[in-house]
């Protein structure tokens, strides 16, 4: 890196004796998350919280999550929900989203609660924790490294929060989802959640996973 970019040593150097507005810049992409994409481009990303504007362009990017993941036999979201909590999550300040170039390309909740929380053996039950859910990745940003990126993203926000656990639940037929928190060293543990789906007569099952942060 130094020899292609040596002005990078100058840039060092004397980034103290910068202007406050060019180091905030400079650190603000610091901060960005990059990933390429499959044809090798670089993607820059960065995670704000949602407004009520973002949420035509997530209706039509849940109507295409929904779908696909309906051709994969992941049939627990339709197209009503999540979509129609999203402006309760909005107004709670609990739904981010992962921006790249101006498009949303995923979403993350982030929750005080669950209503499914007691039916799981959590460790130390009387620390502080968040509860992950609403993660929802563009179709056409699907393996590409934004699942990991929002995983980080969570577990950053939280511990800036000082949370000292991460917990979500999986639905049991949702392997990807399962993988990729496990990837990322999240515990199953005791215990697990079952509703009713009125549409599809079925029950869904969940199973619960933390991580210690």
């Amino acid at each position: 890196h130094i020899i292609k970019y040596p002005m990078s040593l100058i840039f060092l150097k004397n980034f103290n004796k910068a202007h406050y507005a060019i180091q905030n810049y400079f650190k603000s992409l610091l901060q960005k998350n990059f990933i390429n994409d499959n044809k090798n481009r670089k993607m820059i990303m960065e995670i704000r919280l949602a407004t009520e504007n973002d949420l035509p362009e997530l209706k039509t990017m849940f109507c295409d999550i929904v779908n696909n993941m309906n051709n994969m036999g992941i049939t627990i979201w339709d197209e009503v929900y999540p979509y129609e909590v999203f402006i309760d999550d909005i107004d709670d300040g609990t739904l981010y989203v992962l921006v790249d170039d101006n498009e949303i390309i995923a979403t993350l909740g982030l929750f005080n609660s669950n209503d499914a929380e007691g039916c799981f053996d959590w460790n130390n039950k009387e620390s502080k924790a968040m509860y992950v859910g609403r993660v929802g990745v563009k179709v056409d940003h699907l393996r590409k490294g934004v699942g990991s990126v929002i995983v980080n993203k969570a577990i950053e926000i939280a511990k800036q929060q000082g949370v000292e656990y991460l917990r979500l639940l999986v639905a049991t037929i949702n392997e990807p989802a399962t993988n990729l928190y496990l990837k990322h060293g999240f515990k199953k543990v005791s215990g697990e959640s079952k509703e009713y789906s009125e549409k599809r007569n079925i029950y869904i099952t969940e199973y619960g996973y933390e991580l210690k942060l």
